[in-house]
């Protein structure tokens, strides 16, 4: 790999050993807790609620909102 070449994690996650993954989660939930993530942290909160109340959208009302 290139020296400044960027990775797609999403490639990579599935193919780490459970020890891995949860290393990875921990260093995830440190980096949210960071203040500047304060926003994106209370979306997915806000969005876990819906979800567990059944307020979703479709994928036409996403893509119309847009």
């Amino acid at each position: 790999m290139a020296k400044n070449q960027r990775v797609d994690i999403r490639y990579f996650i599935d193919k780490l050993d459970d020890e891995d993954k949860e290393k990875l989660l921990f260093f995830v939930e440190e980096l949210l807790k960071n203040e500047k993530y304060r926003k994106l942290r209370e979306e997915i909160e806000n969005r876990r609620e819906e979800i567990k109340t059944g307020h979703i959208l479709s994928h036409k009302e996403f893509w119309d909102g847009i």
